[in-house]
């Protein structure tokens, strides 16, 4: 990030400053992490860019009191721009919200046209995600009248458990490796980068120069098709339905592969909320365990050959 800001300083020197944005998000989606906000802010400071934050996934879930990364990280408010995000995770509602410094606002309602030309909030949409935030803000207890946990806290210990469920078992040790980190809500999860080898699997599939990219750019659209690509989505797709064999339900990363600019690799993604007890959450880990251990345990690649010849017929 520093080399692409250092790079653009000369020719932006020559211009005005007003149109200088920095875009991330608090916690990206289809990875489960967070960007370093703390080095973004010093970055944008330096070479004069603004902030903008997405925090659709993160706003609710980082930091003690749920409001996102800026709280997670101890950086202020004050020094993002603007903050924009989904009012439809968790906050249950639907539509979005955009804030930010007394300027930027301003300029918006009067520039842009995605608010001008933009649908009001209906009323009880609105109502819903006050009355959301409200219960995140003032702390109201789950479950048992003798908890303690808020519905942050719940949330917070409910992801600890599953991840560390996971990241502690020895029957997944050389099957699966979880790309997410612990504070995420959203555990994903790929097949071990040793057995992708012993499978002859990518690191990962299209992105820059790939073959995909390549079809995509001439428009020979019969060749958009990777068959290792469709195996294992094929493979982690049977794990899904031996989960739900036991009625936990899981799902799994749905990308097309000439719409991706970078290279991607499939994932499972477990899904948790404050509203699980911890004998539910104990009874998925075990579900989900074992749903992996049956699919990928003594995997081979000619096993993954089979897979690939049972989706051709």
């Amino acid at each position: 990030m520093v080399v692409i800001l250092a790079s653009l300083k000369e020719d932006l020197d020559e211009g005005p400053i007003v149109r200088r944005f920095i875009v991330t998000e608090g916690l990206f989606e289809n990875f489960g992490d967070s960007p370093d906000l703390n080095r973004i802010v010093e970055l944008k400071n330096k070479f004069k860019f603004r902030l903008i934050l997405d925090e659709t996934h993160s706003i609710g879930v980082l930091g003690k009191n749920g409001r996102g990364l800026p709280e997670a990280c101890g950086v202020s408010r004050d020094d993002v721009e603007i903050t924009m995000g989904s009012l439809a995770l968790s906050f249950g509602a639907s539509g979005g919200f955009c804030v930010g410094c007394h300027d930027m606002i301003y300029h918006q309602i009067l520039s842009s046209n995605a608010y001008v030309f933009s649908a009001a909030l209906p009323p009880y949409c609105a109502k819903a995600a006050s009355a959301a935030i409200k219960l995140v803000e003032n702390g109201e207890k789950l479950g048992e009248a003798e908890s303690k946990n808020t519905i942050v806290d719940k949330l917070h210990s409910n992801i600890s458990i599953v991840y560390k469920n996971l990241e502690s078992s020895k029957k997944l040790k050389n099957l699966i490796s979880i790309k997410s980190k612990f504070y995420s809500p959203s555990i994903h999860i790929r097949i071990n980068p040793e057995l992708r080898k012993e499978l002859v699997l990518p690191e990962g599939y299209g992105g820059p120069g790939s073959k995909i990219q390549n079809a995509f750019k001439l428009g020979h659209e019969e060749d958009y098709f990777d068959e290792n690509y469709n195996t294992e989505c094929y493979l982690l797709q049977k794990i899904i339905d031996k989960a739900f064999e036991s009625k936990i339900l899981l799902t799994r990363s749905k990308r097309i592969l000439h719409h991706e600019l970078l290279p991607t690799v499939p994932e499972l993604i477990i899904s948790i909320t404050s509203a699980f007890n911890n004998e539910e959450l104990e009874y998925s880990s075990k579900v989900i365990i074992d749903s992996i251990f049956s699919i990928l345990n003594g995997i081979t690649a000619e096993k993954f050959d089979d897979l690939a010849d049972e989706l051709a017929f």
